[in-house]
């Protein structure tokens, strides 16, 4: 939260119309991020649906080749892991942009706390320990709803995938496990770099 503005903590004005500059650089790209985010998620739902609408036609045109099918909802999984976390990390700045930004403003650090990305953070961060628990289960559900949802469909496609020997097919499941545990760990040291820059940052945040 912003705090009364003194006089030592008073920027050029050129200095301010660059921090201007950079901060709506800075949403701009979120902007973009977030809408990358959405378009994969539709992607990949769409493609399970369709494939799992048409997987008897996946089957018999395919044969065992069909355990291939669930690569690409595997590859928006891991891709959209790396464009949250980055965006994770693009907050920080964004956040403490505002933080400079407020500072040369009438607003009081009160009105302050509604306004900008510090406002939509209380949605969408599950850490921000302002936000309220509706919005953190829904964000946990939709995340783990669509994680579940890539596992069970790779699970009844290798599983149901006709002409593949018993060893195969248990090495298909070893390899989706992997991708499986690429993607998490993505996730996990996303939160930990997430962690770690934030720190720094401590004020502004």
């Amino acid at each position: 939260m912003p705090d009364q503005l003194s006089t030592s903590d008073v920027l050029p004005s050129d200095e301010v119309a660059a921090l201007g500059s950079l901060y709506e650089a800075e949403r701009t790209d979120g902007a973009a991020s977030q809408s990358t985010v959405l378009a994969l998620l539709a992607a990949g739902v769409a493609y399970i649906s369709a494939s799992s609408t048409f997987s008897e036609d996946i089957f018999a045109r395919l044969g065992w080749a069909a355990v291939f099918v669930p690569i690409p909802v595997w590859i928006i999984a891991a891709f959209q892991s790396l464009i949250v976390v980055t965006a994770m990390i693009r907050s920080l700045s964004v956040r403490a942009l505002e933080y400079k930004l407020f500072r040369h403003t009438s607003f009081t650090p009160e009105e302050s706390e509604g306004m900008g990305l510090r406002a939509l953070e209380r949605v969408m961060n599950l850490g921000d320990e302002k936000g309220k628990w509706p919005h953190k289960l829904a964000n946990v559900f939709s995340y783990a709803a669509t994680l579940i949802l890539a596992i069970g469909y790779t699970i009844y496609l290798v599983s149901q995938a006709p002409g593949l020997p018993v060893c195969a097919r248990v090495a298909v499941f070893a390899f989706y496990a992997l991708v499986l545990g690429l993607v998490l760990a993505s996730w996990r040291s996303g939160g930990k770099l997430y962690e770690e820059l934030a720190g720094p940052l401590a004020r502004y945040l």
